[in-house]
C-alpha cells in the first residue's frame, strides 16, 4: 500500500504534484514488495541446462574447451559450440587452460593466439607434450605465414583467423570432433 501525498505536505521532490504515490514510503509498502519478488531458484541446473545435458546424452557429442583473454569472444565462442550441441568449457588465460585441460579432459580446443602470459603457441606446445591427441584448433587475429608455419609445426590441428566465418569454424569444429572420434 502506497501513501497519497498532497501539495499540503511540501514535499520537495513533489511540490509540482498536486496528488502523487510515494512508493516505500512505509514499512507495508516494503513488505508488499518483497512478497512480490519470485522465490529463489532451487539448486541444480537451469532448465536450459537441462535441455542441453539431454541433448548431449543422447547426441553423445563431444566436449570443447575455449581459450581466448577477451571475455566477449570467449562467451561468443562458448555459445556457439553450445549452440552447436558440444559441452563447452572455458579459460581466461594460457594457465588456467592447462589447469581446466587437466580438470575438465576436453575433446578438442579451440584456443587463441595472442594473450597475457602465456601465448597461444606455448600452451599449444605445453598440450602436444602432455596430450597428444587433442586436436588444438589456434585462433588468431594476426595471420602471417610465419604464425601459421609455427602453429602447424607443433601440431595445431587447424588455424582460423579472426574475424573468423562461423560456418568455417562449425565444419573445423565438427571436423576435429571426427577426429577424435574416428568418424
Amino acid at each position: 500500500m502506497s501513501a497519497l501525498v498532497s501539495t499540503e505536505d511540501r514535499h520537495p521532490a513533489h511540490r509540482h504534484r498536486r496528488l502523487t504515490r510515494r512508493p516505500g514510503c512505509c514499512a507495508s509498502s516494503r513488505e508488499a514488495a518483497r512478497d512480490r519478488r519470485p522465490a529463489p531458484r532451487p539448486p541444480g541446473p537451469r532448465r536450459r541446462d537441462r535441455r542441453l545435458l539431454v541433448l548431449r546424452a543422447v547426441t553423445g557429442r563431444g566436449r570443447v574447451l575455449v581459450v581466448d583473454d577477451e571475455r566477449h569472444v570467449r562467451g561468443m565462442l562458448r555459445d556457439l559450440v553450445e549452440h552447436l550441441g558440444y559441452d563447452a568449457s572455458t579459460a581466461a588465460s594460457g594457465e588456467l587452460a592447462i589447469v581446466a585441460m587437466a580438470a575438465e579432459q576436453p575433446d578438442i580446443v579451440l584456443l587463441d593466439l595472442v594473450m597475457p602470459g602465456m601465448s597461444g603457441l606455448e600452451v599449444l606446445a605445453y598440450f602436444r607434450r602432455h596430450y597428444p591427441a587433442v586436436p588444438v584448433i589456434l585462433i588468431s587475429g594476426s595471420m602471417t605465414e610465419e604464425i601459421e608455419r609455427q602453429a602447424r609445426a607443433r601440431g595445431a590441428f587447424s588455424i582460423v583467423g579472426k574475424p573468423f566465418d562461423l560456418d568455417a569454424l562449425r565444419d573445423v569444429v565438427a571436423a576435429a570432433i571426427r577426429s577424435v572420434s574416428g568418424g
